[in-house]
């Protein structure tokens, strides 16, 4: 029997540092056409309906992603059988730059059915993709459109650096 002696050190060995993780907090919200929305006004708007408000958790570098919406099953022919979503889907990176500036690359997409086509779903998605610098607490304002009831819609962004 060959013996091959082996030597462990325990706690020697290097700690990694700890990535940062960053909180992004989402607030989708439709307001009556000719609401005038900014950054700074968008915790007094009264005439706001806000439509979800998902919160993302991820460390520096790694993306977070969420879906808020339904997963709806249809046949096409007797033995295969699909599936549609509608609904919101929320996607974020940040990462911090050396000087404290939090760079937040944001994904939102909205899908929704807008009919049936022999069977089949016909499904519309809207989507904004942006990147922004921003300091831990500022906020960014993300035109997004119309809603499905034709009012003009946005996403407020927060990111927060979380404290280790």
């Amino acid at each position: 029997m060959l013996l091959i002696p082996c030597l462990f050190v325990l706690g020697a060995l290097p700690q990694q540092p700890l990535l940062p993780s960053f909180t992004i907090t989402t607030k989708v919200f439709e307001v009556p056409e000719g609401t005038k929305v900014t950054r700074e006004n968008t915790d007094s708007l009264s005439s706001a309906k806000i439509l979800l408000q998902p919160t993302i958790a991820a460390l520096s570098g790694n993306k977070g992603e969420m879906f808020i919406g339904d997963e709806i099953k249809y046949t096409i022919d007797e033995k295969t059988t699909g599936v549609a979503h509608s609904g919101w889907r929320i996607a974020a990176t940040a990462s911090e730059d050396k000087n404290g500036m939090i760079r937040l690359v944001f994904h939102s997409e909205w899908s929704y059915i807008t009919g049936w086509y022999q069977k089949l779903p016909q499904i519309s998605t809207r989507f904004v993709d942006t990147i922004s610098l921003l300091k831990s607490g500022e906020k960014a304002l993300v035109p997004f459109g119309k809603s499905e009831n034709k009012l003009p819609l946005y996403a407020l962004v927060t990111v927060t650096r979380d404290n280790r």
